[in-house]
């Protein structure tokens, strides 16, 4: 960890065998990218995710050294982003460990468990089978951890064409949703 102690500062840190990550410098500037495109804030800042691939961000980059600079949450499972708490805070719940108690560890050893794995790789995730925000159930993980990236990159593009479309609440979902244009 830098002197600062802020996430941009550090190399990629694991807590609880993967259920909380902090990204290095290649994976959050990939993510900050991604997500800053597609909420138009051209700094944003995404350095962390859990094992769900829930992704913390801040919406500026040159704010993150002030303690009072709100974080952010991406889930993608459930294509909704949303205020959590102050940056500061959130880092002395890394610092301290205790940000694994937002972790659901019970299920995520229940899943590494199943897969037979001992620990889930930095800027790797478990997720649903079906996007939550897309009929899916949360509690149906894949059997395989996947790259935050990829899955990520996905929820955005289904959230906005959903959100593009004339489809209304019940409304059933084609092949034609899936496989007609961007």
């Amino acid at each position: 960890m830098g002197t600062g102690g802020t996430p941009s500062e550090r190399t990629s840190l694991s807590l609880g065998s993967g259920a909380f990550q902090v990204y290095d410098e290649s994976i959050s500037d990939r993510l900050s990218d991604l997500l800053s495109h597609y909420f138009d804030h051209p700094r944003m800042y995404c350095f962390a995710q859990d094992w769900r691939g829930v992704q913390f961000f801040i919406l500026d980059k040159l704010t993150q050294n002030k303690p009072e600079t709100m974080v952010y949450i991406y889930d993608p499972a459930r294509g909704i982003a949303e205020e959590l708490q102050p940056y500061g805070l959130l880092l002395l719940r890394i610092a301290d460990g205790t940000i694994l108690n937002g972790c659901a560890l019970d299920r995520f050893a229940f899943w590494l468990q199943r897969a037979g794995l001992s620990s889930l790789d930095v800027g790797q995730c478990i997720t649903p089978r079906v996007f939550v925000f897309l009929g899916g159930n949360e509690e149906d993980y894949d059997t395989d951890p996947r790259s935050a990236l990829p899955y990520v990159y996905a929820s955005l593009t289904m959230a906005a064409k959903l959100r593009d479309s004339e489809l209304k609440d019940g409304d059933i979902l084609t092949e034609e949703f899936f496989n007609g244009p961007n």
